[in-house]
């Protein structure tokens, strides 16, 4: 256990306070700014070296949806990185 300092726990240390009228709130968002969402991505990528595969997801409004999916040695344009050739499982 670390040292006290002047008597004190160290932050890290202290209890978690739960419940009643002395416990702070969490805030969604920082102050200032409303109640803004939260950020989702619009792809997301899902890389299984096992079966080396790359399977894309594209965010629409009703969620993600598989996009595109690539395998093997494939060169790859995937989005958002598009403009970037990617070769899949070079080494």
């Amino acid at each position: 256990m670390p040292a006290r300092v002047q008597g004190r726990q160290p932050r890290f240390a202290q209890p978690q306070r739960r419940g009643g009228s002395g416990a702070r709130r969490r805030r969604s968002a920082p102050r200032g700014r409303g109640s803004a969402p939260p950020h989702e991505p619009s792809h997301v990528w899902f890389v299984d070296p096992e079966a080396r595969t790359l399977e894309i997801l594209e965010k629409d409004e009703r969620g993600y949806r598989v996009f595109e999916v690539f395998s093997g040695d494939a060169k790859v344009r995937a989005v958002p990185f598009d403009a970037i050739e990617l070769e899949l499982w070079a080494r």
